[in-house]
């Protein structure tokens, strides 16, 4: 019979990190169970079943199996993908040029001589939204009488 399950989930998004562990009240059942399911096509998907012994499994593993995962609000998502001002965009390029040369002066020091387009090749412009403005469509209704 199944006695715990644990499903391992990003911390930062929420996303499911692809893997679990299910124990079972018996090491029959378990081996049984792994044996079974492994190789199993589900959702298109192959699914990896094992057997781990006793002696493996972290003593904190299920620790936290019986809480609900609540989703975080994307603190993470929220902050890369935020709408910076002008001077932030220009300390963040040269924060990346400043790392660009560094790297190059480590791959000199290391004798590999390695060219690659970087930050610097590029062009650094502003790019500008453009605004859609709809114009508004002049609608003639003629009612024939009859």
């Amino acid at each position: 019979a199944l006695f715990q399950i644990s499903f391992c989930r990003c911390l930062q998004t929420g996303a499911s990190k692809g893997y679990g562990f299910i124990e079972f009240e018996s090491d029959d059942v378990a081996k049984i169970v792994a044996d079974t399911m492994n190789n199993y096509l589900f959702s298109e998907r192959l699914l990896k079943c094992q057997f781990m012994s006793p002696e493996r499994v972290h003593e904190n593993l299920f620790k936290n199996s019986n809480k609900i995962f609540l989703k975080p609000s994307q603190p993470a998502v929220r902050r890369y993908n935020k709408i910076r001002s002008l001077v932030q965009k220009a300390k963040m390029t040269k924060r990346l040029l400043r790392k660009e040369k560094l790297l190059r002066k480590r791959l000199a020091e290391k004798g590999l001589d390695y060219d690659f387009p970087g930050f610097a090749a590029q062009e650094l412009s502003i790019k500008r939204k453009k605004v859609k403005t709809s114009k508004k469509s002049k609608l003639t209704i003629s009612l024939s009488s009859q």
